[in-house]
C-alpha cells in the first residue's frame, strides 16, 4: 500500500491516498520531524501541482479533503499514461515496435557506456 505505480488504476491510486497514514491531531501542516505522514502527502501533492508543500499545507485544515484532491490531481495526471499504457497493450504489434526502437536507442547509448568502462579498466 505504501507505494503508487504509473500503471495503478485510479481505484487503486483513490485506496491507497486514503489509507495513507497521517497522525492523530488532524491538523494539516509542513513538519517533517513531527508530522512525517502528512508532511509526505503535502510533498506528493507539491511535485504533481509545483506548488510549495507549504502553501499546498494552507489551503487545507482537514486531512480528508487533502487526500481527496491528492488522489484527483496523481490520477488526473497519470492518465495520458494510462491512456498510452491501455493502447500499447491492445496493440501487440505495435508494442513491438516501440520496444524495438527503445533497445535500438538503449543499446547506442548502453554500448558507448561499456566501452568508455572497459577502456578505463584496461579490458580494451
Amino acid at each position: 500500500m505504501g507505494s503508487i505505480f504509473v500503471t495503478d488504476s485510479a481505484d487503486e491510486i483513490d485506496k491507497k491516498i486514503k489509507k495513507a497514514v497521517t497522525d492523530t491531531d488532524g491538523e494539516v501542516r509542513y513538519d517533517w520531524e513531527k508530522k512525517p505522514g502528512i508532511t509526505n502527502l503535502l510533498e506528493i501533492y507539491s511535485s504533481f501541482s509545483n506548488d510549495t508543500p507549504q502553501a499546498v499545507a494552507e489551503r487545507y485544515t482537514r486531512y480528508g479533503d487533502l487526500k481527496k484532491d491528492l488522489a484527483a490531481l496523481i490520477i488526473e495526471s497519470l492518465e495520458p499514461i494510462h491512456k498510452r499504457y491501455d493502447e500499447l497493450l491492445a496493440d501487440p504489434v505495435e508494442l513491438r515496435a516501440v520496444v524495438a526502437r527503445g533497445a535500438v536507442k538503449a543499446s547506442a547509448v548502453a554500448g558507448e557506456v561499456y566501452r568508455r568502462a572497459a577502456q578505463a579498466i584496461g579490458l580494451i
